[in-house]
């Protein structure tokens, strides 16, 4: 297993654990938005929470899928300040999740040159480039 999977896991473990109490009222919106901040955006937020609850809308959420992300999430509000994560590697664990999302079975893998191939066909094929030679150019555009 990977570090996603173990996420996915941990989150399915926090669910069995629900026993039908809520965590404190009015904490959606601070789980969503912190969740949202920490994944980067409103779409990686659907992504994460398509891998972790099979949903991408937090209004098709049952209880204990609230209850585990609350337990993820750990959102919290210092006194006048804004909302944040009291999971220090939230957004690690958002970003292994995201990982996932786009390293599928049956993708196009690229290949990528080595750097000193790269570098070789950057400075032309090894005839090194200054900046007279763009000099007094017209741009086309």
């Amino acid at each position: 297993m990977n570090k996603a999977d173990d996420v996915i896991q941990e989150f399915k473990n926090e669910m069995d654990k629900y026993d039908g109490e809520n965590y404190p009222p009015g904490m959606q919106g601070a789980i969503i938005g912190t969740l949202e901040k920490a994944c980067g955006g409103k779409d990686n937020r659907k992504l994460v929470l398509k891998l972790l609850t099979g949903h991408t809308s937090s209004k098709d959420l049952h209880p204990a899928q609230w209850y585990a992300l609350y337990k993820l999430v750990l959102p919290y509000k210092p006194e006048g300040g804004k909302w944040g994560s009291g999971n220090p590697e939230l957004e690690y664990l958002c970003n292994c999740l995201l990982s996932k999302t786009v390293d599928q079975s049956g993708q196009t893998k690229f290949e990528f040159p080595e750097f000193e191939e790269l570098k070789d066909v950057a400075i032309g094929f090894n005839q090194p480039l200054a900046v007279d030679d763009f000099e007094d150019k017209e741009i086309p555009f």
